[in-house]
Order: C-alpha cells, then sequence, then structure tokens
C-alpha cells in the first residue's frame, strides 16, 4: 500500500505546499502544472490495491544551488529485485518548480561485481 507521507497529510496538502502551480514535468507520462498534476496523483493513489506495497529507501542526496538530486532503492514498483531511481528537481523560493527522473531495474546478478548503491 502507498503510505501517505510527511505525517500523513493529504497528497493534495503536500503539492499545495510544496510544488509552485506551473511545475515543469519532464517525465512524459506526467502532466505539467499543479492543479492537473493534483488530479493525475489523486487518481493514481486512490485505486492502488492494499497487497501492493512500494517503499523507496533514500541512498544519497546532492544539492547545488537551486537542484536537487536523489538517488534511492524502490521496492514494489517494477522489477522483482526492486529498482534504482534518480529524481532531479529544481527548486524557486523554496518550492518544486521542475521535476524528472530515470529508473533502471536491478538485475538478478551483476556483471562486474558492483552494487547498484
Amino acid at each position: 500500500m502507498v503510505r501517505p507521507p510527511l505525517g500523513g497529510a493529504a497528497p493534495a496538502v503536500i503539492l499545495d505546499g510544496h510544488v509552485d502551480p506551473a511545475i515543469y514535468q519532464e517525465f512524459r507520462e506526467l502532466v505539467v502544472g499543479l492543479r492537473r498534476s493534483k488530479m493525475q496523483y489523486a487518481r493514481r493513489l486512490v485505486p492502488v490495491p492494499s497487497d501492493i506495497d512500494v517503499r523507496t529507501v533514500p541512498e544519497q542526496e546532492l544539492a547545488d544551488g537551486d537542484l536537487v538530486a536523489l538517488h534511492a532503492h524502490w521496492t514494489g514498483l517494477i522489477n522483482k529485485n526492486g529498482d534504482v531511481g534518480i529524481d532531479v528537481f529544481r527548486l524557486k523560493d523554496g518550492k518544486l518548480v521542475e521535476h524528472c527522473d530515470v529508473i533502471q531495474e536491478i538485475p538478478d546478478k551483476s556483471k562486474n561485481g558492483n552494487t547498484m548503491f
């Protein structure tokens, strides 16, 4: 089950306080703009079956000026072994104004012996 962040506050409340109304989403499956994003997030959060357990563990956080990047280990999202995600955010006046992400499946075996984290 998807658990609400920030102490259980409703997603719309979180978005209102931390996302610029004109947020630019580079991920093509997400719409541009806060009002439309809230509607899309609400549609995605409501129908999640109770047996799905999506979790993320931040592994690295990077910040430089108005840019923030999060490197995280996701489980229950796409691949049975979990996934590695990197989200990049641009901030202005303390609010998110731009977001893009990339995700990669964690393979069964590493061909070079390196881990993903």
